[in-house]
């Protein structure tokens, strides 16, 4: 006796419909990750305007420093005109091109490897003077009267 095996041809479709709920559900753990990350998030610092000082020895001492957050910790410092500036700069990890600090008025390039503290001096005629990482993400303002 033979016997008759049936074999019922299987619908197969090309698995796009499962791929595409993976995807979906995929995105919305995303979003919802990116969300929640987002709220706990510590509130932005506004920076404060860093006055220099003059030092014993009659030069400005002025301190700036890329945080791994896109910003400078002082994004805007004030000097008196015609005395010398000291600059101290630095940069946290992961501050990306913040690590490089430009004054292409006084031709100053500083770039902070490891946190380390790069200086530059220049004396200032009375003005408003940029500084910013070489992409011009990171920026401040220099004001000498």
């Amino acid at each position: 006796m033979n016997k008759i095996i049936v074999h019922q041809k299987m619908r197969r479709g090309n698995g796009m419909l499962p791929m595409l709920g993976l995807v979906v559900i995929g995105l919305l753990v995303v979003m919802f990750m990116a969300g929640s990350a987002a709220s706990t998030r510590p509130p932005a610092v506004q920076p404060v305007a860093q006055v220099a000082l003059p030092a014993a020895s009659g030069v400005q001492e002025v301190y700036v420093k890329a945080l791994n957050t896109g910003r400078y910790d002082n994004e805007e410092l004030r000097v008196t005109a015609g005395q010398p500036v000291r600059l101290h700069f630095s940069a946290e990890d992961y501050a990306g091109c913040g690590k490089v600090l430009i004054m292409r008025d006084f031709g100053v390039t500083l770039i902070s490897r490891n946190g380390e503290d790069q200086v530059a001096e220049f004396t200032p005629s009375p003005g408003r003077y940029e500084y910013a990482c070489s992409m011009r993400m990171f920026r401040g303002m220099l004001y000498a009267e």
